[in-house]
């Protein structure tokens, strides 16, 4: 009878072990142990019932971080079927959870290129993962295909899951790369219309450094500086193509101080050693010094031949014996030469200036009205 009661005090709390760790098994994490004894089949016990809600923690604190993560995350056995997945991953394949799990992922969201042909899941890099182990490092040139058909762009990672030395499996991590992608092509529109604006400008685009060594020019600035090349100009010194040194020295202290030049004029020298009379304009970062050059040698030529024709026009204006005078149709005096005023009787220009010619110089003033119309008619008289 003792032994039979011994038996029975040893052989139930082993049984609610052996049983607890089948649940256990199951997934039910929320089995305890209920044994009082203070034994060692309760210490035991003890011991069983920590490590179930110490493994409990820590499937909850990785659930969390699946659960959490902006990336999407798979898991595929050795099928390619759908291990786990976590809600990120759901809702950019569009799909349900539980419409993916045991599924094969290959002909559900990788059966298809970019360009549209066949992805046959021998060729696919993921396939080689959980088939050889191989370890496929980010890819960022595929597409996943959603449940309503659609693809987008991913990066994805793919890392075999090792289980005792064998492969069980593998875990897939992507990124839905749509925005990165426009993002990236916006920025390559973007390059390519400032690359068409750089190469066609009619100014000059350069970008040198404080040493004075050319990094960059185009088109229109090695055409205005009548080199061949662009490698031709760039093997020259920036020094050299001012007229005057100096000038970049004060263009530099002018960039340092303020960070930028707004239309710096200065004389630069061609290949064949002509001057061109440019405006600069620059900004620098760093010691590098981009800028803008605009040729203004025909409107500085143009300029003085005006400055020239005025200066001649007003010489003849002043030593002219006959009158010459300027008026408004209204009668009003708006320049005279001396001959003008000394032949009017008036002291001075600015006298004369002030008179109204109808009533002041005409005896009769219809004379006017008549000299008027002839000169509009016939344009002189």
């Amino acid at each position: 009878m003792i032994v039979y009661l011994f038996s029975r005090t040893i052989s139930k709390p082993i049984k609610r072990l052996r049983n607890a760790a089948g649940e256990i098994g199951k997934g039910n994490l929320d089995v305890k142990v209920e044994i009082q004894s203070k034994d060692e089949i309760g210490e035991l016990a003890e011991s069983f019932n920590k490590m179930a809600l110490d493994l409990k923690k820590h499937i909850h604190q990785n659930e969390l971080i699946l659960n959490s993560a902006g990336e999407g995350i798979l898991g595929l056995d050795l099928n390619g079927n759908h291990t786990f997945i976590n809600p990120a991953a759901s809702r950019m394949l569009g799909y349900k959870i539980e419409e993916l799990i045991g599924k094969p992922s290959h002909s559900i969201w990788h059966h298809t290129r970019a360009d549209g042909s066949p992805y046959p899941e021998e060729e696919c890099l993921i396939y080689a993962v959980y088939k050889k182990g191989n370890v496929c490092h980010r890819i960022r040139d595929e597409v996943f295909w959603r449940k309503d058909g659609t693809s987008f762009p991913v990066a994805y990672t793919s890392t075999p899951i090792f289980e005792d030395g064998k492969i069980v499996g593998a875990v897939v991590t992507f990124l839905d790369f749509t925005e990165r992608k426009q993002t990236e092509e916006a920025l390559r529109q973007s390059e390519k219309k400032y690359k068409n604006i750089v190469d066609n400008s009619l100014a000059g685009i350069y970008r040198t450094n404080l040493k004075g060594e050319i990094l960059y020019t185009n088109d229109a600035l090695i055409k205005m500086l009548e080199f061949q090349t662009k490698e031709e100009m760039t093997a020259k010194a920036v020094q050299e193509t001012y007229k005057n040194p100096k000038d970049r020295d004060v263009l530099i202290e002018n960039l340092k101080k303020r960070g930028w030049v707004d239309r710096f004029e200065t004389e630069l020298l061609t290949k064949t050693n002509k001057t061109k009379d440019v405006l600069i304009s620059a900004i620098i970062e760093g010691d590098v010094i981009s800028g803008m050059i605009v040729d203004i040698t025909e409107r500085k030529q143009a300029e003085d031949l005006l400055r020239q024709s005025e200066e001649k026009y007003r010489t003849l204006f002043e030593e002219s014996k006959d009158v010459v005078f300027i008026s408004t149709p209204e009668g009003r005096l708006l320049d005279i030469n001396p001959a003008g005023v000394e032949l009017f009787g008036y002291s001075s220009k600015k006298e004369l200036l002030q008179i109204d010619i109808v009533q002041d110089l005409y005896v009769n003033p219809y004379n006017r009205k008549v000299i008027q119309q002839i000169i509009l008619e016939h344009g002189f008289i």
